[in-house]
């Protein structure tokens, strides 16, 4: 039984993580103790056992597989994912230099959103990452020094 609601392929999914954990030779338990989600959900995930998962809990897939925000999206509407290191392609992964950042700036700006998270509900956290998201989308052609420049 595939699990593809609202459009989302939530089986695909679960392939493309159990294939890109195992190509990089790392357990669930490796991919918890890399920041990942806990080995619970990640069975949960790798499974279709859910189709619901907070935002956060996403984007440490995302970190822990080394892929680039937004690729469980992708995968889940039908794409590849996209790495954060584009030397470590692996085949069926797309490469796109042009999305490659500083580990360090991602981390940042991954503790700012968690240290102000609480201060609002789940619902509006999510509706603000999502609309962060489309803004991001509108300055995704431009470079990284391009971006510094407009600071």
């Amino acid at each position: 039984m595939s699990r593809q609601g609202a459009g989302l392929d939530w089986d695909r999914l679960a392939r493309a993580v159990v294939d890109r954990r195992t190509r990089l030779d790392l357990t669930q338990e490796a991919v918890y103790a890399a920041g990942g989600p806990s080995t619970v959900t990640l069975r949960y995930i790798e499974s279709s056992g859910r189709t619901r998962y907070q935002p956060l809990i996403l984007a440490r897939l995302e970190r822990a597989l080394g892929w680039e925000a937004g690729s469980v999206d992708r995968i889940l509407r039908g794409g590849n994912p996209v790495l954060a290191q584009p030397d470590e392609a692996l085949p069926g992964e797309d490469v796109d230099p042009a999305v490659n950042v500083e580990a360090d700036e991602v981390d940042a700006a991954v503790r700012i959103l968690e240290s102000v998270r609480a201060a609002f509900s789940p619902a509006v956290f999510a509706a603000a990452l999502r609309t962060l998201g489309a803004q991001m989308v509108d300055v995704a052609g431009q470079s990284h020094t391009e971006r510094v420049n407009e600071r």
